[in-house]
């Protein structure tokens, strides 16, 4: 059994309430070859205290780096991720948390499959407040390997906190200054733009995102803008996936539409829902497959999921 090393970087801001379980999930991993990183982000929650003590509680095992000034989540991501010197990385947010036994069962994978640049898992989301499951992301957002063209064309879907990267795929990586939020997904086209273009699936579930009312992805401007500026960069990368970034537009210029109708911006709304279709051509029925997921997932569990909801101005 081989036993490369492995980083885990946690980055956090204000986020003492689950900072603890999110970081000792990480340090009880059955792993010898790991280190933990924490770089807390100008923390004022009492988050510095207790992560100098759990320094000192596991001194080979975890390391803490303390910010001055406020550099922003993704910003603090990238540097998690390039102070790494590992063969393998996989991050964590400072409000989520590993099962017992992801790290080897990723590593033995990885070692397993050299064709991939990286691997994902199922995770369970699960309601902050009273800990309940809220469903299986293979569920909500389907599951499976694939490669760059998937990825680009149909969007993140993947939950980031169960990747596990080649760290070497990120020499010379710089984030792009107009990508303010869920640089997850560029990082991960940078990835395969750098190495084979594949990426791998464990259908196990290793792994718990915590839903909460301070979860960013519920910002839909700045998540709109850095989703259309991840876009213009991986196509300035790898221009043969032109016409897939074009179909991918169309989704986002679909979710746009809803959001501005939902804003009162109706003249607005409807040239984005115009644009979605000019997107799509000829293929104009893609602009029906975020809906029908979005209708089948509500079948399914007879709920409208708290995020769409967002969108959707309730």
């Amino acid at each position: 059994m081989s036993n490369p090393s492995v980083t885990i970087p946690i980055t956090s801001y204000n986020q003492l309430d689950y900072l603890v379980s999110s970081v000792e999930s990480a340090v009880k991993q059955d792993y010898d070859n790991l280190l933990v990183t924490v770089y807390d982000d100008a923390s004022t929650d009492g988050s510095q205290e207790y992560l100098r003590e759990m320094a000192q509680k596991y001194p080979d095992r975890l390391k803490v780096h303390f910010n001055q000034e406020r550099m922003g989540g993704e910003r603090n991501r990238t540097q998690s991720v390039m102070l790494t010197d590992s063969k393998y990385v996989t991050y964590l947010d400072g409000d989520d948390m590993y099962l017992p036994g992801k790290i080897r069962k990723q590593v033995d994978y990885l070692e397993a499959h050299p064709e991939f640049d990286f691997i994902y898992h199922d995770v369970e989301a699960f309601d902050s407040k009273t800990n309940k499951p809220l469903f299986n992301w293979r569920d909500r957002f389907g599951y499976g390997e694939g490669n760059l063209k998937k990825i680009t064309r149909y969007g993140f879907g993947i939950c980031s906190l169960s990747i596990m990267f080649r760290r070497k795929l990120f020499n010379g990586y710089v984030l792009p200054n107009n990508i303010i939020n869920g640089s997850d997904w560029f990082l991960s086209l940078y990835a395969l733009a750098m190495g084979s273009g594949d990426y791998g699936y464990m259908d196990d579930v290793l792994a718990r995102y915590r839903r909460h009312p301070e979860n960013r992805t519920r910002n839909w401007d700045e998540k709109m803008a850095s989703q259309h500026a991840t876009l213009d960069n991986i196509g300035k990368l790898v221009p043969d996936l032109a016409t897939v970034i074009r179909h991918r537009r169309s989704d986002l210029q679909l979710i746009e539409g809803i959001y501005l109708f939902q804003q009162g911006n109706r003249s607005e709304g409807l040239a984005q829902l115009g644009k979605s279709l000019r997107y799509a051509a000829p293929r104009f029925w893609q602009v029906l497959r975020l809906p029908l997921r979005e209708i089948k997932f509500a079948l399914q569990t007879r709920r409208i999921d708290d995020l769409i909801t967002s969108l959707l101005g309730g």
